[in-house]
């Protein structure tokens, strides 16, 4: 199967962003290795020369997936690949690094400019990067659209939420959902979307304030948003819809907000709004929506302002109505105009 054009990009970008976190541990494996402290203790050599294989096999391994991936272009060939090759160096080099990770407590490495904690967040950071190619190899696949409640699919990811208790915040978020469609969509995908909106805005919340998050469903066709939408976004959805109708779900959120510059970045993957680094993650959420939003070949954009919440719009094509139950055109209205919460 070969992979979708929406699709290559972001793999692309995955793959050429392992380059830096590898050659970061690499350098301070050498370093390791080299230290006379680390030499005159003969467990803390042993450990750290594994450590250094681990790392020197998992940049040669991802050379070789990288060449493959500009080869051979087989989703499901460098999905397998990556899970069964690449993931097993990768966990080796966590697996290592746990075992030199003792031997810092006591040993002070002059590394010039670095420090252990900073090892310790590349290496994670090099295992979230992994993840996130994981992710997009599975958008990768092959959809397969069932029919799903799109209203219910969000209830569940919500659900499972409270149930994790990931985020303290969850439960005292006041969500609203606006009317209800069922209809033929790859129900993974649609979850991975949900899941990743809700995990921006508990992300961006504002502090001190209670979480306000709006999902509503809308049946529209390209010329009624005209008066709302730029020129760039109206050309979009006409070469995706012509002017057929299309299902609308307008998500909003009174987080942070978010400056017009970064309107477009943020769908990029590895990007991250102001603050973003800091409050963790791998800046891969919003890429994933517009991803899944792109294999169902539909349409996402957002607008915002700093302190006044964010408002996200995806147009998906009707593809078998079997339900519809739409918002207002008032509540719809105030969405456009990014006033949704009054």
């Amino acid at each position: 199967m070969a992979t979708t054009p929406s699709v290559d990009p972001v793999l692309r970008a995955i793959s050429h962003d392992f380059k830096e976190p590898l050659r970061s541990i690499r350098y301070y494996a050498d370093e390791f290795v080299d230290f006379k402290d680390i030499q005159k203790n003969k467990p803390a050599m042993l450990a750290a020369q594994s450590f250094l294989t681990a790392v020197a096999r998992a940049q040669d391994e991802f050379s070789s997936y990288y060449d493959m991936y500009k080869v051979d272009r087989s989703a499901d060939g460098y999905r397998a690949y990556a899970e069964q090759e690449l993931g097993s160096n990768i966990a080796e080099v966590d697996a290592t690094w746990r075992e030199i990770s003792p031997f810092t407590e006591s040993i002070k490495f002059p590394i010039p400019g670095v420090s252990i904690d900073a090892l310790n967040k590349t290496i994670n950071r090099l295992s979230i990067r992994y993840e996130g190619l994981l992710t997009y190899l599975r958008l990768g696949q092959q959809l397969h659209h069932q029919e799903i409640g799109l209203h219910l699919e969000f209830d569940k990811v919500l659900t499972d939420l409270v149930g994790s208790r990931i985020d303290a915040h969850v439960e005292t978020a006041n969500i609203q959902t606006i009317g209800a469609v069922v209809d033929q969509f790859d129900q993974l995908m649609i979850s991975l979307m949900f899941q990743n909106l809700l995990a921006n805005s508990f992300k961006f919340r504002q502090r001190d304030s209670i979480l306000d998050i709006i999902l509503g469903f809308w049946q529209v066709r390209a010329s009624h948003l005209s008066n709302w939408v730029d020129t760039r976004t109206q050309k979009t959805l006409r070469s995706r819809f012509g002017d057929n109708p299309f299902y609308l779900l307008g998500y909003a959120d009174n987080g942070t907000g978010l400056d017009k510059s970064y309107h477009e970045s943020v769908f990029d993957p590895y990007s991250q709004g102001p603050g973003g680094a800091e409050k963790g993650g791998a800046g891969m959420g919003l890429s994933i929506v517009r991803t899944v939003v792109n294999r169902h070949e539909g349409h996402v954009w957002l607008q915002s302002k700093p302190d006044y919440g964010i408002q996200f719009f995806i147009a998906l094509p009707i593809v078998n109505r079997i339900r519809f139950q739409g918002g207002t055109s008032r509540q719809l209205r105030e969405l456009l105009e990014g006033d949704p919460f009054g």
